[in-house]
């Protein structure tokens, strides 16, 4: 008896052995759906003034195929969508001003930002991303490295990456 009453749920028999018996669900059906009440939930709202508009134009009837271009127009149904813009590299052109001293004839050039010492370099938004990748979402340096190529087409070297993180370390150890 005992061995007629063993199955997959209280035995290391497999569930084809079973046979064709339907296991009864203990679970209940039914139950609340959705949010938990008071919850405060997010909804994605319309914008007052989006960046875009895209007018899409009636042309033809969907019922007859008769030409609309001299419909009246009646209005607008609006719908919108929200999106992230791809990242892009922007280059910025440092030029110091060259001169000659009309007093004693020596050649003067302009003081660069102290932040400018190479005749081209990555800036402070590279550091602070690299920062954030590696201390937040703790991404290795080599793959951090790739993400920028990725997202600029710019791919540091993986000690230009580190030289970043020391720099952020530095601006923000007094913190």
């Amino acid at each position: 008896e005992r061995q007629l009453d063993r199955n997959s749920r209280n035995s290391s028999k497999p569930p084809s052995s079973d046979g064709y018996r339907k296991p009864v669900n203990l679970r209940s059906k039914g139950g609340k759906k959705g949010a938990p009440k008071g919850h405060p939930g997010t909804t994605l709202e319309f914008v007052a003034d989006p960046d875009h508009i895209v007018v899409h134009k009636l042309t033809t009837c969907a019922d007859c195929g008769h030409s609309l271009a001299d419909a009246t127009h009646k209005g607008f149904e609006r719908r919108q969508e929200v999106d992230i813009p791809l990242p892009r590299s922007r280059t910025t052109e440092h030029r110091a001003e060259t001169g000659c001293c009309a007093h004693c004839g020596r050649k003067q050039v302009a003081a660069f930002p102290p932040h400018i010492q190479a005749s081209t370099q990555y800036g402070l938004g590279f550091a602070a991303w690299a920062a954030y990748f590696y201390a937040y979402h703790m991404i290795p340096v080599k793959r951090i490295a790739d993400l920028f190529e990725d997202m600029t087409t710019y791919r540091p070297s993986e000690a230009t990456v580190l030289s970043l993180l020391q720099t952020s370390y530095e601006v923000l150890e007094p913190i």
